[in-house]
C-alpha cells in the first residue's frame, strides 16, 4: 500500500476508522498529530467562494448532529476540499475537551465532509451492542450522503475511548468505495458510534470524485499473480515469534522463538496485471532481513528473555567506562564525560533501566548544550544508545573517512561496531546501507542482523548512522539472551511455503497512487489508480504473512492465524457479553483461542485489570515484591504494590503455574473495587450490607467488597439472586464487570 498515501494524504485504510483533525483555526486546538487539511495545500493557496450560505452549512451540520446546537458559536474558516476541489466551510469548537468538536461542509453542495464531536445525550442502562451500532450507523450514513450504494462494508471495530475514569467502548464502522463490484483500498466513509449514549461521534468522507478507474478485465490470474510475486522477492528463513509482530510478549516474559518463512518486506499487495509491486511494475527484493538457503532442519525452539532479565547488575562506573569507549569509537575525539544519571525505557510489557551519561566537547567541562549522551542498561542486558548532540554537525570531532555511497557507510559501521563489540559484529549479518529516515542530512543507516546458526532473529539487530564525513551519529542495539531448548527440528522447504503461501486468498481491488509531495507546501496528486491483488486475513486486515516453518500454519500481521481457530473465539458474535468482549479483543486483553464461557486465570486477569482501571493514588500497599517468573510477573508485582493483590499472591505465582490458578468471582469482586480505591473500606469492622441469596457463603475476607461492588452496580446475581462467591469467572463476566467498573472509575472516593 503506498506509504505516500498514509503518511501525506492520510487517508490509508487503517485511518477511515480515525477521527482526523481539523485544520488550524485562530486559536489553538488540541492536535492528535493526524495529516491535516492545511497541510495539504499552502496558506496562499487562495480558497474558491463557497456557494451555500454559511447559516445553511451550518444547519445541515446541526441536522445531524444536534449537539451543535447546545455549543454555540463556532469559529468559521474556508479552504479548498484536498480532493474535490470544492470549497469547504470549516467550524470549530476550541471549548470542548479532547477530541474537540469540529466538522467540514461541502460549500457547493452541503454535504458532510468530516466531524467529531462529543457524545451526546444521557448514558443509556445497558450499552449498545455491535449489530445495534451498525444499524445506527447506517441510518446516518444514508442521511449524510444517501446510503451505501456502491460501498463494501470494513470489519467493524471496537475500541475502549477516553482514559481513565472516562474509559468507555465506541465502534467504528467503515466501507469501501467500489468500482465495478472491485474496492477502492484507500477510499471510503467511516462512522463513530459511541456505546454509552448511542450518538455518532465521528464521520469521515474520503471518496474522491471524479476519478478514472481501469477495467477489471485481462488482469493476471490470482495463483500466477502471487508465484510471480514470491519469485521476485524470495521467502527468508528467521527466528521470530510466529504469528506476532514482536518477540516481546505483553506481559514481558520470555518468549519462545520458532524458525518461520516469512515475506521479507512487508508490502502486501502487488499489481494485478503484471505480478510485480504495486506502483512499481518490478518485484520487490528482500531488504528487512537477509535471504537464508533451504535447509532441512535447524535447531529447535528458541527461548528470548527480554533486557529486563538479563545479567548482573553494572556500576555507574562500569557503564560510564563502556560509554567511553562508544564515544570515543564513534569519532568524538576529546569529547569527556561531565555527568551521569539513571533512567528507564518501557515498551511491550518490558522496563528497562538504564545508566545515562552525559559527554561534552573539548573545552567545555559543565552540562549544557551541545552535548551528547549514552544510556547503558544497568543490569547489563545488551541494549544501549548514543544520542547524536544538537548541533550535530559542529560539535563532533571531523571523521577520517568521507563517506559517499552505501558501500563506504557500511564498512565505517562495521568498523565500528567491531571495535565497540568484536562478538557482536561476528555474530550479525550486515543489511545494505540506506539513506535514514529518522536522522538529518544525508545520513546512512546500516543494519546488523543478529544470526543465530546461521539463521537470522527477526527483532535483534545492531542499527548504526553514518554521516557524509564518516562520524557514527546514532547508534543503538538491541539484544535478547537466547537459549535453546535442544535438539533440531525438521523444516518445510522453501519450496512448500512458496506453494503453501500461493494458495492463500487473495482479492483484487484497486489501489489509490500519489506523486510525492513538493516541499514545503506542495499538493501530492492523484495518479491512474491500479489494479491489484491483496492477501486478506479472515478480519479482512491486510498485512505481512508468516508462515511457521515446521507446522505449515501461516499467519498475518496481526497474529492471528489464517483459517484457523486462532485468536478470539468466532461465538464472541453472538454471546451476550459481545460488546465488552469485542472492546478486551480490540484491545489485546483477550487472550488467543478463549471463548465467552472460558475460565479467567491471575495472570491475564491481573493484566486486563491494570490496563483498564485506573491505579489508586491512595490506600496503596507498601509491599514491594520482586516480579515472579512469568510473562505476567511485572503486573502481579504491580498489582501487589498498588494493594490490588495481597503480597503472598506473588509467592503462590512463583510457586505454581499461572495457567492453572482460576480466578473466583469473590476474588474478582475484591481486586476490582480496590482498584477503584476503595482498599481503606474493605478492611472495615462493620461489614457492608449483601443482598444476594447465598451472601452466607461469601468468605469473610471478601463480604464488604462483594457489598461495595453490589453497592456500585459492578456485579449482579443470576436469575435466582445468587452470586455463586467461589464459581470460576468467565471471560464474558469477566470483561462485562470490568466495563461496568470503568464507567464508573470516575465517582471513585
Amino acid at each position: 500500500m503506498s506509504p505516500l498515501l498514509k503518511a501525506a494524504v492520510g487517508i490509508a485504510l487503517a485511518s477511515l476508522l480515525l477521527a482526523i483533525e481539523p485544520a488550524s483555526f485562530a486559536s489553538a486546538s488540541d492536535s492528535s498529530g493526524t495529516a491535516t487539511l492545511t497541510t495539504l495545500y499552502s496558506d496562499a493557496t487562495p480558497s474558491p467562494t463557497p456557494t451555500i450560505p454559511q447559516n445553511q452549512a451550518l444547519a445541515k451540520l446541526a441536522a445531524l448532529f444536534p449537539q451543535v446546537n447546545q455549543m454555540g458559536s463556532p469559529q468559521v474558516q474556508t479552504s479548498s476540499d484536498p480532493f474535490s476541489g470544492n470549497p469547504l466551510w470549516m467550524f470549530q469548537w476550541p471549548s470542548q475537551a479532547a477530541p474537540g468538536a469540529f466538522a467540514s461542509v461541502d460549500g457547493d453542495t452541503g454535504q458532510l465532509v468530516m466531524a467529531t464531536f462529543p457524545p451526546a445525550g444521557k448514558a443509556r442502562a445497558n450499552p449498545l451492542t455491535l449489530t445495534a451500532a451498525q444499524s445506527l450507523a447506517t441510518a446516518f450514513l444514508a442521511k449524510a450522503t444517501g446510503g451505501t450504494a456502491n460501498l463494501m462494508p470494513m470489519a467493524p471495530a471496537v475500541t475502549l475511548q477516553g482514559a481513565g475514569g472516562s474509559l468507555h467502548v465506541a465502534y467504528q464502522l467503515g466501507w469501501h468505495e467500489t468500482v465495478e463490484g472491485l474496492p477502492v483500498l484507500d477510499a471510503g466513509v467511516s462512522v463513530q458510534i459511541d456505546a454509552l449514549t448511542g450518538s455518532v461521534t465521528s464521520f469521515n468522507d474520503q471518496i474522491i470524485p471524479n476519478v478514472t478507474f481501469p477495467p477489471a478485465s485481462q488482469t493476471l490470474p490470482a495463483d500466477r499473480a502471487a508465484a510471480a510475486e514470491f519469485a521476485g522477492e524470495g521467502l527468508v528463513l528467521a527466528y521470530d515469534a510466529a504469528g506476532s509482530a514482536s518477540i516481546v510478549t505483553s506481559g514481558g516474559g520470555p518468549t519462545t522463538l520458532r524458525p518461520v518463512w516469512e515475506l521479507a518486506p512487508t508490502n502486501g499487495a502487488w499489481d494485478a496485471t503484471t505480478g510485480g509491486t504495486a506502483g512499481t511494475g518490478e518485484p520487490i527484493i528482500g531488504t528487512e532481513l537477509p535471504q537464508v538457503p533451504s535447509v532441512a532442519a535447524a535447531p529447535a525452539e528458541l527461548t528470548a528473555t527480554p533486557e529486563s532479565q538479563q545479567g548482573a547488575p553494572i556500576s555507574e562506573d562500569q557503564a560510564r567506562s563502556e560509554a567511553e569507549q562508544i564515544v570515543q569509537e564513534a569519532g568524538f575525539t576529546g569529547w569527556t564525560a561531565t555527568g551521569s544519571g539513571t533512567g528507564e525505557i518501557t515498551g511491550q510489557g518490558v522496563t528497562e533501566q538504564l545508566w545515562d551519561i552525559q559527554f561534552q566537547p573539548p573545552g567545555q567541562s559543565q552540562s549544557g548544550a551541545p552535548g551528547l549522551s549514552v544510556e547503558i542498561a544497568q543490569n547489563g542486558g545488551q541494549l544501549s544508545q548514543l544520542f547524536l548532540p544538537e548541533p550535530a554537525q559542529s560539535s563532533a570531532a571531523s571523521g577520517s573517512t568521507e563517506v559517499n555511497d552505501a558501500q563506504q557507510a557500511a564498512s565505517v559501521a562495521a568498523a565500528f561496531v567491531k571495535a565497540v563489540d568484536p562478538q557482536e559484529l561476528a555474530d550479525t549479518v550486515a543489511m545494505p546501507a540506506t539513506k535514514s529516515v529518522t536522522q538529518p542530512g544525508n545520513d546512512w543507516q546500516v543494519r546488523f542482523v543478529r544470526l543465530y546458526d546461521g539463521i537470522p532473529v527477526a527483532q535483534d539487530s545492531v542499527v548504526v548512522n553514518v554521516d557524509p564525513q564518516g562520524r557514527i551519529v546514532n547508534y543503538y542495539r538491541n539484544w535478547h539472551t537466547l537459549t535453546a531448548s535442544g535438539g533440531t527440528m525438521s523444516l518445510l522447504t522453501q519450496a512448500a511455503a512458496e506453494k503453501a503461501l500461493a494458495a492463500l486468498p487473495v482479492q483484487l481491488a484497486y489501489e489509490l497512487q500519489w506523486t510525492p509531495s513538493s516541499p514545503p507546501s506542495g499538493t501530492p496528486q492523484l495518479q491512474a489508480p491500479e489494479l491489484v491483488y491483496v492477501f486478506r486475513n479472515p478480519r479482512n486486515e491486510l498485512g505481512q504473512v508468516q508462515f511457521d516453518a515446521v507446522s505449515g500454519q501461516v499467519y498475518g500481521a496481526d497474529g492471528l492465524a489464517f483459517d484457523s481457530p486462532s485468536g478470539p473465539s468466532a461465538s464472541i458474535a453472538g454471546s451476550w457479553a459481545e460488546t465488552p468482549l469485542w472492546a478486551f479483543s480490540q484491545a489485546g486483553l483477550l487472550p488467543a483461542g478463549v471463548g465467552p464461557n472460558d475460565t479467567v486465570t491471575l495472570g491475564p486477569a491481573i493484566h486486563a485489570l491494570l490496563q483498564i482501571l485506573p491505579t489508586p493514588t491512595f490506600g496503596g500497599s507498601s509491599a514491594n515484591v520482586p516480579p515472579p517468573p512469568g510473562p505476567y510477573g511485572m503486573d502481579i508485582a504491580r498489582a501487589v504494590a498498588a494493594d490490588i493483590l495481597p503480597p503472598s499472591a506473588a509467592n503462590q505465582a512463583s510457586q505454581a503455574s499461572q495457567a492453572s490458578q482460576t480466578v473466583t468471582r469473590e476474588e474478582l469482586a475484591d481486586w476490582t473495587v480496590r482498584a477503584l480505591g476503595y482498599g481503606a473500606l474493605i478492611g472495615m469492622s462493620n461489614k457492608v450490607d449483601v443482598k444476594f441469596a447465598d451472601a452466607s457463603q461469601i468468605a469473610p475476607t471478601y463480604v464488604n467488597a462483594v457489598g461495595i461492588a453490589q453497592g456500585l452496580g459492578i456485579v449482579t446475581g443470576d436469575t435466582g439472586d445468587r452470586f455463586e462467591p467461589q464459581q470460576p469467572v468467565t471471560w464474558a463476566q469477566f470483561a462485562t464487570i470490568l466495563m461496568r467498573a470503568a464507567t464508573r472509575a470516575s465517582a471513585s472516593p
